[in-house]
């Protein structure tokens, strides 16, 4: 069984890029493309992809709204944030929203290909850098442990 991979961004050549990688494997296929939030909204409960990438800065609207708003209605959909925004309010209002994965732009798509693979298996996939701040956040919260 193929993985169904709709792709959302609005940079042509990525969404193009993405998208030609991704048919080129033998167990994924991109079953949509959209290059605007409203497109996406509209269109992506009928579709039920397992995985969409995600662009967060949309032209006319945040993919953290997108998730937020689809979520419910498309609970077995694993989402990927696909961005160049690396600041702890949007990785965090991501992941809070629902995204299951957050990549930077710029990875590899060997790392794009096994994310989607991991995600699609019940994984969290996230950029090195990512997972540090992660990390680094819940770090800082620690009560202090007395022994």
């Amino acid at each position: 069984m193929s993985i169904s991979i709709a792709i959302v961004e609005d940079e042509k050549n990525y969404n193009n890029a993405l998208k030609k990688v991704i048919n080129y494997q033998q167990d994924m296929k991109v079953v949509a493309q959209f290059f605007d939030g409203n497109d996406a909204l509209k269109n992506l409960p009928d579709l039920s992809p397992n995985v969409v990438m995600m662009d967060i800065q949309l032209q006319d609207m945040l993919g953290i709204e997108i998730i937020e708003k689809l979520k419910k209605e498309m609970p077995e959909t694993q989402f990927i944030m696909c961005t160049s925004f690396e600041d702890d309010e949007k990785i965090f209002n991501s992941l809070k929203a629902g995204a299951m994965g957050y990549l930077v732009k710029g990875e590899s798509m060997d790392k794009i290909l096994s994310s989607i693979r991991d995600v699609y298996n019940g994984g969290a996939p996230m950029s090195f850098s990512i997972a540090r701040k992660v990390l680094q956040h819940f770090e800082k919260k620690l009560p202090e442990i007395k022994g």
